[in-house]
């Protein structure tokens, strides 16, 4: 078994379902008890487990990196950029090759003897898996502390199912409708299942007042302190510049000012201040220098990044027009009125959303294409934005699109994991 055949067998279980899956809820296809007492077995480690609509990695990675100054500490996100190890990590270094191999065949005869008693349509989720591995190399390296992203929800996640002291609740939108429900509140209510009876204390991002209706109900049912933005911890002074986001974090009676992401946007001093936050309860020796030296040193592709300073070029994974406004409001902050807009997004996404959204804004709008040939890229996504009246320049493929470019005015990059990856590579 090679790295490409360890990531078939994670998905082999949920692919061979996939086409008896058609309008079922996730409750009706996925069990995540097939899985428990593997995760379970790593309940040694204090864990946060971390769930939410939008920026749960970026989330993870500002909790990972403060409380690396510390200790060593484990690290599970979804999905990937580059490369499928980057999902797991120490010391915010990806796994090797060899030991994701390893682990994965060693997991394998369990994997195939509960997947041949599952009846027909059910699955064991890829997450699951992702997660057993995840645990299994964590153990191997000692890790101190762990943060474990969800997929889709928490209340049938199996790694929501891992014994955790701390529970994270980034902000909550509507989304997954058909597997977790069909209303915000249904979808907040499954995301708080994150809280669960080992939880010593849950975090909540700013939500809608549905959303913190289902969060705070389930903390108080179970008995968990529960900590909330604005309430407890807060982004303040937030500031955008060429450098990123800066700004001041209180939280309770303590302020650490002079802090700094290197991502762009208000939302990102947000999930850095419920980062540090939830940081401090579990290491309240942390200090104000530490926070601010882990901070500044994070790096997350893809993430409202900033790819470059001359031009100034942003790289966004947004690919639907509910993920438009932050990109919108970050060059509002930044003073940019026009940038050229690329966007590199397939057919079955919302390629057309963004485009409408973002045309306004366009000193010039890029249509292309990435180079990952499992994703489906037409000529009939400039035909639809011209019946729109939006005027694009296609092109084949992302250096080709920034060769069109070739300006001083800032750059704007937008679209799908696969088109971010091809990014990466290029500018490093």
């Amino acid at each position: 078994m090679d790295r490409e055949g360890a990531e078939d067998l994670i998905y082999e279980s949920y692919l061979a379902a996939e086409r008896l899956q058609k309008d079922k809820g996730i409750q009706t296809v996925r069990d995540p008890t097939l899985l428990e007492h593997v995760l379970s077995s790593f309940s040694g480690t204090p864990c946060a487990v971390v769930t939410g609509s939008k920026g749960k990695g970026s989330l993870c990675m500002m909790l990972s990196s403060i409380l690396s100054t510390r200790t060593s500490v484990g690290m599970l996100t979804s999905p990937h950029i580059t490369r499928f190890n980057e999902r797991i990590r120490v010391g915010g270094e990806p796994i090797p090759d060899g030991d994701l191999v390893r682990i994965v065949s060693e997991l394998e005869p369990h994997l195939k003897e509960v997947s041949d008693a599952l009846p027909p349509g059910r699955y064991i989720s890829p997450m699951g898996i992702q997660a057993a591995a995840a645990l299994t190399y964590f153990s191997e390296k000692r890790t101190g502390f762990n943060v474990l992203e969800c997929g889709k929800g928490a209340k049938y996640d199996d790694v929501a199912r891992v014994p955790h002291r701390y529970a994270l609740i980034n902000s909550i939108f509507l989304e997954h409708t058909r597997e977790l429900g069909p209303t915000l509140k249904d979808i907040a209510e499954d995301k708080s299942f994150v809280i669960t009876e080992d939880t010593e204390c849950a975090f909540s991002a700013r939500q809608s007042p549905e959303a913190m209706e289902a969060i705070r109900k389930r903390s108080e049912a179970l008995g968990v302190p529960l900590k909330v933005y604005e309430e407890d911890f807060c982004a303040e002074s937030v500031r955008l510049t060429g450098n990123g986001t800066e700004f001041t974090a209180r939280i309770g009676d303590r302020r650490i000012p002079g802090l700094t992401v290197p991502l762009l946007g208000r939302h990102m001093a947000e999930n850095a201040a419920m980062a540090a936050a939830a940081a401090l309860t579990i290491r309240p020796e942390l200090t104000d220098d530490e926070i601010r030296k882990a901070l500044a040193g994070i790096v997350w592709p893809g993430r409202m990044e900033i790819l470059h300073r001359g031009p100034l070029t942003i790289l966004d994974a947004c690919i639907n027009r509910s993920s438009c406004g932050q990109v919108l409001d970050v060059m509002d902050s930044l003073g940019i009125g026009k940038a050229d807009i690329i966007i590199g997004i397939p057919d079955d996404k919302d390629f057309a959303g963004v485009a409408e959204t973002m045309s306004p804004r366009a000193e010039r709008l890029i249509l292309t294409r990435s180079s990952n040939p499992h994703y489906v890229f037409t000529d009939a996504q400039a035909a639809a934005l011209e019946e729109k009246g939006i005027e694009c320049i296609p092109s084949p493929d992302l250096e080709s699109a920034l060769a069109r470019i070739g300006g001083d005015g800032p750059v704007v990059i937008l679209g799908t994991t696969s088109l971010i990856s091809d990014a990466e590579r290029l500018f490093r």
